[in-house]
């Protein structure tokens, strides 16, 4: 294979998208648009891969998507598929963020507890 796989985007399963969204927006200062109402958004992070000098690449970030679990979208089945609920008590989707230079933690987890 000369050519590695490509990662398209990662998915939040989230009981509630819209209140997904709000939160994405408001404790990341992420753009998040809403691709299927109630049912799928798509988080652009915004910005770019840094090259070795730390100047910014030509790649930008990754996207990545709030889905509702009680009806995961996109998918060739018009109705809901099995499973329709968020993983009870186990692990869970797990994300690593950069924090940016001009924001805080102390920002971030105190927006994200409101």
């Amino acid at each position: 294979m000369t050519d590695p796989n490509v990662l398209v985007f990662v998915d939040f399963p989230s009981s509630d998208v819209n209140e997904a969204r709000a939160f994405y927006a408001e404790v990341f200062n992420w753009e998040v648009e809403d691709r299927i109402a109630d049912t799928f958004a798509r988080i652009v992070p915004g910005g770019h891969f840094k090259n070795e000098d730390g100047t910014p690449s030509e790649i930008g970030n990754l996207h990545m998507g709030i889905s509702s679990a009680a009806n995961m979208r996109p998918h060739k089945d018009p109705g809901p598929t099995e499973p329709t609920h968020l993983n009870p008590g186990g692990r869970a989707m797990r994300a690593w963020i950069l924090v940016s230079e001009d924001d805080s933690f102390e920002r971030i987890l105190e927006t994200a507890v409101r």
